[in-house]
């Protein structure tokens, strides 16, 4: 009797000391995983939402009088979707009231003299904004950026311009799935592509203007809210256009 109270105390004992042991054990794994989640660095959001980067070379064509008639039709027809950005300024032409279609090229020449200082003639300079300020150049980059159908929907032109200086910004939706109505200015996608054009004042070749792209996923559903002006113009007075690219 006495050995089999013996042998029942020793094996309360040995649960009570295996259940402190296990214990010991879970609450040394929730601390290791606690203070290593902490090293952690946070994540990069920007990278995250990065899908694709590249350039792509668009010819040029300076002297092509069909190419600069095709772009100024463009043009005319994408009024809506266009803004002109400075350092301090910022016109959206579908919020210019009573504008027409026969002033616009009057008023986007206007802005250029007010802003542009440099050697460029302004007649060339303008002939190469207007043939950006349309989606054609586009399907060369949606191509590269292996985008199937290479269409873009929403799209949106901000031409930058400084003392010494313009670009031109495409944004808008790109890939599949699609969604939205029919009307292609009103559809979305779950991804955003962005392409700029080299400072069109300087070119670094006679043959073509480089373009840089930068492809991210996107929960947005209007382009316009992906278009920081603010941001825009920081990066046009720090002189740093390509960090825009990414935002």
């Amino acid at each position: 009797m006495e050995l089999e109270t013996l042998l029942s105390n020793k094996e309360a004992v040995f649960q009570v000391l295996g259940t402190i042991v296990v214990g010991a054990c879970v609450l040394y794994g929730l601390t290791v995983l606690i203070s290593s989640s902490k090293k952690v660095a946070k994540p990069n959001l920007a990278s995250q939402r990065a899908l694709k980067r590249g350039s792509v070379n668009i010819d040029l064509n300076e002297n092509e009088e069909a190419d600069i008639a095709e772009a100024q039709r463009d043009f005319l027809r994408s009024l809506d979707a266009v803004r002109v950005v400075t350092k301090g300024t910022s016109i959206s032409f579908e919020k210019l009231e009573n504008i027409k279609k026969r002033d616009a090229f009057d008023l986007l020449l206007s802005v250029v003299q007010d802003e542009y200082s440099g050697n460029t003639d302004l007649k060339l300079l303008l002939n190469r904004i207007l043939k950006h300020i349309r989606v054609a150049p586009g399907i060369s980059v949606l191509l590269d950026a292996e985008i199937s159908p290479p269409a873009l929907f929403q799209p949106r032109y901000t031409l930058v311009l400084s003392e010494n200086s313009a670009f031109v910004i495409t944004d808008g939706f790109a890939g599949q799935p699609c969604f939205g109505p029919p009307d292609p200015n009103k559809k979305y996608t779950e991804k955003r592509i962005r392409y700029m054009t080299e400072n069109l004042a300087n070119l670094k070749s006679e043959t073509a203007v480089l373009v840089n792209y930068y492809l991210c996923s996107t929960a947005k559903t209007k382009i316009e809210d992906e278009i920081d002006v603010e941001q825009l113009q920081h990066c046009l007075k720090s002189d740093n256009m390509g960090k825009f690219l990414e935002l």
